[in-house]
């Protein structure tokens, strides 16, 4: 399963640079900045993960050591998908036709789709053009 993110902008990227670029434009970047100012999380990074608080224990399991990176680029590359990365495939494109017996459309020969707002452009296209029906 390929790594996709609900907050960044598109779903898919040239390369990872490309990529990292976008979550320096994210909420994503706030997240990590937040936990630097955090003493607590500070503090359970110099312990390795090792507390009391199941809570504190939770984040850090999904963040980590955040301090052990130079910046959020390289923290990014590192972690992201373990922190941030969604578990399902992502949407896409699908025939929703079905639904038309619902709707007045005049046309047999035509087909509804439904359209992830948040896919970009070339991969509306790209899923388009893929499938004759949009299996």
């Amino acid at each position: 399963m390929i790594p996709w993110y609900t907050g960044l902008s598109r779903q898919f990227f040239a390369s990872k640079n490309v990529e990292v670029q976008e979550a320096c434009k994210s909420d994503y970047l706030w997240w990590i900045a937040f936990l630097r100012l955090s003493q607590d999380y500070w503090w359970i990074c110099h312990e390795n993960g090792e507390c009391l608080d199941e809570r504190l224990q939770k984040v850090w399991a999904c963040f980590g050591n955040i301090f052990q990176y130079d910046n959020f680029q390289s923290w990014w590359i590192s972690k992201s998908h373990e922190a941030f990365a969604e578990h399902v495939n992502p949407p896409k494109l699908c025939d929703v036709t079905i639904y038309s017996q619902f709707m007045e459309v005049g046309n047999k020969d035509k087909l509804l789709i439904d359209v992830p707002l948040h896919l970009s452009n070339e991969l509306i296209i790209q899923q388009l053009f893929e499938s004759p029906r949009l299996n």
